[in-house]
């Protein structure tokens, strides 16, 4: 576990499959047993992707939906978390969705919209957003991806490895 949450990497290779899927398939693997715990994959996004479309887009959003992770058992940094942990705890909730819409053109640049925008982008849920003229952002196609750079100037293998962890999993 890392400081902004749990995290896995894949090499994309298309002869194997699309990381997504993989995962995916993974985690309904996993969770076909009755276990305590329930895998919820989900990819880590650049909140900035977010803002970006929001400023391209400035007035003529209409509609936001975030949908919200519970968090597992490991610690609860915000009241995000404790708020999804006690929806997990007393109903027994998995995932929960926020709509906001206005026909009219969302208010957005907003503490709470920016705290569930950092919140979803982490990897604890997705965003969608819509236009008045039918614009669509939705951050699941917004992935972030690191770059490994090659072996090619005879570095020993184990610093190559601890190189790419470093950049994989400090983002």
């Amino acid at each position: 576990m890392h400081d902004d949450g749990q995290k896995v990497a894949f090499e994309e290779d298309s002869r194997v499959g699309r990381p997504t899927a993989i995962m995916d398939s993974l985690a309904a693997y996993l969770n076909r047993n009755d276990g305590p715990y329930f895998f919820e994959p989900n990819p880590i996004s650049d909140a900035e992707t977010f803002w970006d479309f929001i400023r391209k887009n400035e007035g003529e959003v209409t509609s936001v939906t975030f949908e919200f992770i519970a968090p597992n058992m490991f610690g609860q940094a915000d009241d995000y978390d404790k708020e999804m942990a006690a929806m997990r705890d007393e109903e027994r909730v998995r995932r929960a969705k926020l709509q906001l819409e206005n026909p009219d053109g969302l208010a957005l640049e907003t503490p709470r919209v920016k705290h569930a925008v950092n919140y979803a982008a982490r990897g604890t849920g997705s965003i969608k957003a819509k236009t008045k003229r039918h614009k669509k952002f939705n951050s699941k196609n917004r992935v972030k991806k690191s770059t490994i750079p090659q072996n090619k100037n005879g570095t020993p293998l184990v610093e190559v490895i601890k190189n790419a962890i470093f950049t994989i999993f400090r983002q």
